[in-house]
């Protein structure tokens, strides 16, 4: 099945939905199911079952029963019962939990509802929200790194670089290398490529304490011959 999930799109919904006053909101599909066989003594709610009929639930009405009718019918037994509500799936999102509702409900017997719960103490679950909410996670579109890109550098703390989205509402989402241990970010810009050069530009400059400039400078005349030597193979 093909995924058209947004990634960017989801941030900017976790960002303002209604987490009904919840920490780390995770939105639950539930599926009630009714549990019979209590003894109605006991039971704030009774039923009659048709034990002749494969123990289903009858309705008294349409059968043209009272109640003390009931009792004395041949077939039907009284018995209390109890509603569960069963976990079916989670999300992120409110509106990708209604969503699973209304487009799946017709594969379900039992009535279906939304309920929200807490990922606390869940540090896994946690992590991924944070790095949606922060967008750290960002898609490709199933295209690996074109060739020529050159790879970030590992971060002057040591720490590994991840690139992500980041945009305001309004705005064009634009690529940045961010390290992952330390926070440290490189600039922002609307191509990966550049991106990632600004970062190792930055981060060579940190652990070098060369100029920027003298950086950008050594930059291009690399590239400069890189492609003369290039033209040079063509030839």
């Amino acid at each position: 099945m093909k995924n058209n999930l947004d990634l960017s799109t989801l941030r900017k919904e976790l960002q303002t939905q209604d987490n009904q006053c919840t920490a780390e909101p995770i939105f639950l599909v539930e599926e009630k199911k009714r549990v019979y066989g209590f003894d109605p003594i006991y039971s704030e709610e009774t039923v009659f079952v048709d034990i002749e009929n494969g123990g289903n639930e009858v309705d008294l009405e349409e059968y043209g029963l009272t109640y003390e009718e009931a009792l004395n019918e041949n077939g039907l037994t009284e018995c209390g019962y109890a509603d569960e509500w069963n976990f079916v799936n989670a999300h992120f999102s409110d509106r990708s939990a209604k969503e699973y509702i209304e487009k799946n409900g017709h594969r379900h017997s039992g009535e279906l509802r939304v309920m929200v719960d807490t990922m606390l103490r869940c540090p896994e679950m946690i992590a991924i929200r944070k790095a949606l909410l922060e967008g750290q996670l960002f898609q490709h579109d199933n295209e690996p790194y074109e060739t020529n890109i050159e790879r970030p550098y590992t971060c002057s703390c040591g720490g590994m670089p991840t690139m992500i989205l980041t945009g305001s509402a309004g705005k064009e989402d634009k690529h940045q290398i961010v390290c992952t241990v330390c926070g440290t970010c490189g600039p922002r810009s609307s191509q990966k490529s550049a991106a990632i050069n600004e970062w190792n530009l930055q981060v060579e400059a940190l652990c070098t304490h060369r100029n920027v400039y003298e950086l950008m400078r050594i930059c291009s005349n690399r590239v400069k011959a890189a492609k003369s030597a290039r033209g040079s193979k063509n030839a």
